[in-house]
């Protein structure tokens, strides 16, 4: 488990980057982060608030051995 935490922090740190890089590309939005955290299944997922509306821009689900 603690590997996998590792990988998706690596991950979400380098698209984190590649983000402020491209921040010319707009004015910064409202984003929406939900996690959840089950028995079997962590799931995440990210959204950006439009217009009163949520536009999902990102998902992931990682299984969970018996001991994480």
């Amino acid at each position: 488990m603690l590997d996998k935490l590792k990988e998706l922090k690596t991950t979400a740190l380098a698209r984190t980057t590649a983000l402020a890089r491209n921040k010319k590309k707009g004015p910064a939005g409202k984003y929406i982060v939900g996690l959840d955290i089950g028995t079997e299944f962590v799931k995440a997922l990210v959204a950006k608030v439009e217009d009163e509306k949520l536009i999902i821009i990102g998902v992931g689900r990682e299984h969970q051995g018996l001991t994480d």
